[in-house]
Parts: C-alpha cells; structure tokens; sequence
C-alpha cells in the first residue's frame, strides 16, 4: 500500500491510502480525513470497553446486528482500527453460531495472530451456555443503583428535583 499526506485541493492531513482496491483514477475514493478515522477509532474504543466483562451486553451487540457492520469496518486499512474490530469480534465469537465461524475463518484466524491472548480464553469455542443470562438485569440495576447514588452524593446542585419523576 502506498501512503501519503498532501496538502492542497482536499485540506490539510488528509491521508491518501492507496491499496490494490482501490487503484482507480477516482480519487476521493481513496482520500482518508483523519477526524472520521480519529472518530471510528474512538468509537471502537469505547464500545469495546462497554462490552469487556459484560456477557450481557456483548449478547446485545449480535442482537443489533453487529458483525456485518464491523465486516465492513475492516475494509478501512489502518492497524488501529483493524485492532479495535478484531477485539470486538473476539468478545462475539463465542456467541456467534457455527456457520458464521465456517464463513468467517479468515478473520478468526487475524484474530489469533494479531489480538493478545489470554490463558484461560475461550473465545475460540462454542456457544457460552453458562453465561448466566437471568443475572444481566439485576447486575445492570445495582449499577444503575450506584450510579445514581454517586451521582446525588456529588452533584446534587446540578441534578433536577427527581421526587416528582417515575422510576
């Protein structure tokens, strides 16, 4: 892939990444704008540590559909964002069925080679059966608890009169 900065007709720090797909005379097919890369980073970034620990919530992410969208995130050809992308589908892959594993051995296999690893991981595997899903609602009331409570405990000036609110 060949990379450069210019400046000029399309602003300053774009990045032009050029990849045998996208060698055409299209140009601003292969124009990158740093903040839209800065944004999606940042946003992978915080939904993986959303859904770190959160059996529950990385359910959730299947649920909304996630991993074709994630797919195409890894057409974006920058390490960080690549990195982001492959620790989110280690979180779902136990969760996702066999038939998309068999389909998607390519990025399982990026996966192994470019996420940390630990001893006891068992993203590799099955379904996770004893994921205890009868708990994930009481978990995320005792933290909605806390945080409440931390909440009033210091920004009482700030918050609104909640006796007059619903639960």
């Amino acid at each position: 892939a060949v990379v450069s900065t210019q400046s000029g007709h399309y602003g300053r720090g774009h990045t032009i990444i050029e990849t045998h797909d996208t060698m055409s005379d299209d140009v601003s097919a292969r124009v990158l704008c740093w903040r839209n890369l800065f944004s999606t980073i940042n946003m992978l970034r915080i939904i993986q540590k959303l859904t770190k620990w959160r059996p529950p919530r990385t359910m959730m992410l299947n649920v909304f559909k996630s991993p074709p969208i994630l797919k195409k995130t890894l057409k974006i050809s920058h390490w960080l964002v690549h990195l982001y992308v492959l620790k989110l589908f280690k979180l779902q892959a136990k969760y996702l069925g066999k038939n998309w594993r068999k389909a998607n051995m390519k990025i399982l296999s990026s996966i192994y080679q470019h996420v940390r690893h630990r001893l006891l991981d068992d993203w590799a595997y099955g379904s996770d059966l004893d994921t205890r899903q009868w708990e994930a609602p009481t978990e995320e009331q005792k933290l909605k608890a806390t945080l409440q409570l931390y909440h009033a405990m210091w920004y009482r000036h700030l918050l609104p009169d909640t006796s007059q609110l619903p639960d």
